[in-house]
């Protein structure tokens, strides 16, 4: 039987409906880890809620006698664990932020107000991570609750609860630019349509220009669908009493934001892959797919950064905090 399965399981790789080398290349980037990992944690809190309901109406029922899932309470210590290690991990997630600030004035940029949009999101991020990182390394004890900055004389008071909502104020400025800058974009794609449509031209060149804009218009969809997937988060852990945002929505909406990203970066991982020989696939065919799929990244998360890898990462990340704040 066991042998059945390990050649049933052989079959299900070799025949390409499981692509390990596409997982392998996915988890090996700093963002597809993380990115996973988002992933998985959503799940995890819309999961173990679903797994007490069924716990309490099998007691009322009479078919058990606790009203906690066992397995939900093994399942509700891991979840906190996964959000501490992301946090953790971003620890140099400020580095793709100047790599970026670095950048951004070398390559042009279709409008003025572009320029100045991704400058403002530049400083708001680059305000972020030093914020995170302090209340993670507070909530961790690493560091005092008082430092005394020696040039100034004066002693900074580090309170986790404000470092947390200064944080997640600095990440909600962030999208509210960047729904800002999609609408600049917006307008631009619009334009560029009408200027495609007068020419009524019907050439390779036009052809190929329709085709770009297409995909301009599909990734320009999921980074709008993304950021609204992602402002209630960031609004509720801005405000000192929150918002009318509970456990599992909140969930389902990092899940489906963190689904897009995963979309972008699994098509990403699978075009990227050594080619096969000439024979069996057509590069300029991977090389679409590759374009595409970059674009959908960049688009969704506009300071991803290109690595040696060839993989499109950023640093955006919902905010993960622990349950217990002082």
């Amino acid at each position: 039987m066991a042998s059945k399965k390990n050649n049933a399981l052989t079959g299900l790789v070799t025949s390409g409906a499981v692509n390990l080398d596409q997982i392998v290349q996915y988890l090996s980037t700093w963002k597809g880890t993380d990115n996973f990992l988002e992933v998985l944690s959503h799940v995890l809190k819309i999961v173990i809620p679903i797994l007490h309901l069924g716990a309490r109406l099998q007691q009322r029922a009479g078919f058990r006698k606790s009203s906690v899932s066992s397995v939900g309470e093994h399942l509700a210590k891991l979840s906190p664990l996964i959000g501490d290690s992301r946090m953790l991990f971003r620890v140099w997630g400020i580095l793709p932020i100047i790599q970026w600030l670095l950048s951004h004035s070398k390559y042009p940029h279709a409008t003025s107000r572009l320029l100045k949009l991704e400058r403002w999101q530049i400083f708001m991020m680059l305000a972020y991570f030093p914020t995170e990182q302090l209340y993670y390394l507070r909530i961790h004890d690493i560091i005092p609750a008082a430092i005394t900055l020696p040039v100034l004389g004066k002693t900074l008071t580090l309170n986790t609860k404000k470092l947390l909502q200064a944080s997640s104020r600095f990440y909600l400025a962030y999208i509210v630019l960047e729904f800002f800058r999609l609408k600049e974009r917006f307008g631009l794609l619009c334009a560029k349509q009408k200027a495609l449509s007068k020419t009524g031209a019907n050439n390779v060149e036009a052809n190929a220009e329709r085709v770009e804009l297409k995909k301009s218009w599909k990734a320009h969809q999921l980074a709008t669908a993304y950021n609204t997937f992602r402002f209630p988060g960031a609004l509720h852990w801005s405000l000192e009493s929150g918002i009318s945002l509970n456990d599992v929505t909140g969930a389902a909406l990092g899940l489906a934001a963190s689904l897009i990203t995963f979309r972008g970066l699994w098509a990403a991982a699978g075009v990227i892959l050594p080619p096969p020989p000439p024979s069996v696939s057509d590069g300029e065919g991977d090389r679409q797919e590759e374009k595409e799929a970059r674009a959908i990244v960049k688009e969704v998360e506009p300071y991803a950064v290109e690595t040696d890898t060839g993989v499109s990462e950023s640093t955006s990340s919902y905010v993960e905090v622990k349950a217990t704040q002082v």
